[in-house]
This record gives C-alpha cells, structure tokens and sequence, in this order.
C-alpha cells in the first residue's frame, strides 16, 4: 500500500539529483576521518532506486522493475564517472568509508574487486588496525570483511584496546555504548545502540550463522576463526528454531557442533586442512549417507544437511 508513495518520492529525488548524483546529507554519520559526503549520499540514493526496483519486481511490476534498474544502473555510472579512481579499485578519498562503501554496494569494476580490498587493508593498517568510519561503515566494514574471507582484519579491528575501539569505551568504565567513539560526559549519549553493529559479528563470521534464503529455510553455517581465538559458542533464535554452533580448535584440529532446526536444510562449511579427514561424529564423513559433500573451496569443506544435530572432527591448521 505504500509502493506509490515510494515511487513519487524516487520521482521526487530524481528531481533533486544533479547528474543523478547527490552531493549533501547525512553520510557515514560520526566518522574520524573527513567524510566523503557526496560519495555516500550517491550511494544511498543508488541503493534506494535498487530496492524499488526489487519491490517492484516483488509486487508483479515488472516494466517498473526494468525502469527502477535501468535508472540505477545510470547512477551506478554516474558514480564511478565521478568517484572512481581508474585501475587502481579507489574511490573518492580512499579512507575506510569510501572504500567500504564502494565494495559493499558492488561499485568496482571488472577485476578492480581485489584492488579496491587491498586499498582498505592499505588504510585500515595506516590507522594500525584502528576505524576510522562512522555509523554505517562499521556495519559494512564486519560485512565487507566476512564476504570476502578476511575475518583475521575483522578481529584485529574489534580487539583494539586503545582509541578509537570498543576496546577503547570499556577501559574507560563503559558499561553501554557510546554514541561517538570519543568519550563525552555533557553532549553524545553514552547509551547509544549506534555502533552495535559489531554484534552481529559475533553470529555471522565468528559463529557463522547466515541465512541461505529468506526466513532460514535454508541455513549457512560458516565459522571464520581468527588470531588466538581458539574457541566460539553460541546459538540464534530464528523464526525456524533454535540454531546452534559450537567450535574448538585444539592440536591443529577443529571440533565442530551444530544444530539445525526442523523443517529446514543446512550448508555447512567445515574449515579443514584435509578434507578427506573429516570425521562426522566417530567414522569418516565420506561414510556417511546423510551428509552430502557439496565441494572444497577456499579452506573449507562444504556439506549440505537435513536438520538435526551434528559434530564434526578437522585438521585445521589454516587459522
């Protein structure tokens, strides 16, 4: 009921643009470094167009759905028109924040994907594993890094002690967020859900819990450890049921529990050395009939399940 008014309000911002582009607004909201206004205000309007385009489609407006993407894929060039810096994967001013967004929203080009990553791990180490971004980067920043199997600069960035940093907050008596990475006693809150994004971290890359379709029908399990944590337990409440992930690393092995809910199919990724290895519970995986071995890839061995409880057995010297 309320797809017309978001069309009159793309139609509204189209108006508004200015080459399709936007140039104010809100940005990566309480970054350190100068934030790259136009570039994120671009994005976000790229993003908006994108979603209508999806709704369209959801709604059966499929001309709609061709007009919304076609404008979007128009911003789309727009942008990497204005903000990209040619063969090298930078945008903008290459801090965090533009680096994160372009890699979130898709923008490099081609083969620029890697490029445009090392330039974020070139700036993260410039800050010695410290953010720099706001509000929205962060979140993107633990996303960016979970996609693309970084998991080892996810952690160094949520374990710094010193400022900016979580870490930072909790030596100062933080018992609640702040609402600013700099402690204020008379202006920011200091119960502010603002930079809480890094929660979700902790069930998406280190538990590794993901959804694999819309309302957990399907079920990714993908642990990612990193640096000297050896060990990750815990579990979600999904609108399936109760998802469960247990791992320990000990003696260059992975133990691995899982529990997937009723009435759904789980893709399992089992970080492993050696594949053939793998034991489920106390035989060989290979033996058994219930679990189907998917395929190998990146350091993980990748098995598709009913539901049930699971345990798993890995040399896993990768971590």
């Amino acid at each position: 009921e309320n797809y017309n008014f978001l069309a009159e309000q793309a139609a509204f911002l189209k108006s508004g643009s200015k080459e399709l582009l936007y140039y104010s607004g809100i940005s990566d909201h309480e970054s350190l470094d100068v934030k790259p206004e136009a570039f994120t205000s671009s994005a976000f309007w790229y993003h908006h167009i994108r979603l209508l385009a999806a709704f369209s489609e959801i709604t059966g407006r499929s001309g709609r759905a061709l007009t919304y993407n076609a404008l979007a894929d128009s911003i789309r060039i727009a942008i990497l028109n204005k903000f990209h810096i040619k063969g090298t994967g930078r945008f903008d001013s290459a801090s965090q924040a533009a680096q994160v967004f372009a890699l979130w929203y898709g923008f490099p080009p081609g083969d620029e994907s890697c490029a445009a990553l090392n330039a974020l791990a070139e700036e993260l180490g410039r800050h010695e594993n410290h953010l720099s971004t706001g509000i929205f980067a962060t979140k993107m920043m633990f996303d960016v890094l979970r996609k693309t199997n970084r998991n080892d600069l996810a952690y160094k960035v949520a374990n710094q002690r010193t400022f900016p940093g979580w870490g930072y907050m909790l030596s100062k008596g933080a018992t609640t967020l702040w609402e600013t990475w700099a402690y204020s006693d008379n202006v920011y809150s200091q119960n502010h859900p603002m930079f809480g994004s890094v929660t979700e971290w902790f069930f998406r890359s280190l538990l590794g819990i993901n959804q694999g379709s819309p309302g957990f029908g399907k079920i990714i399990i993908k642990p990612q450890p990193a640096g000297d944590l050896t060990s990750c337990n815990g579990s979600y409440n999904s609108i399936r049921g109760m998802i469960s992930c247990n791992w320990k690393i000990s003696n260059g092995r992975i133990l691995l529990d899982v529990g997937i809910p009723a009435n759904t199919t789980a893709e399992i990724w089992i970080p492993s050395s050696d594949p053939d290895s793998i034991k489920a519970g106390i035989k060989p995986m290979k033996d058994d009939k219930e679990i189907n071995i998917l395929r190998f890839e990146n350091g993980y061995c990748i098995v598709e399940t009913g539901s049930g409880n699971y345990s798993f057995e890995s040399p896993c010297d990768l971590f």
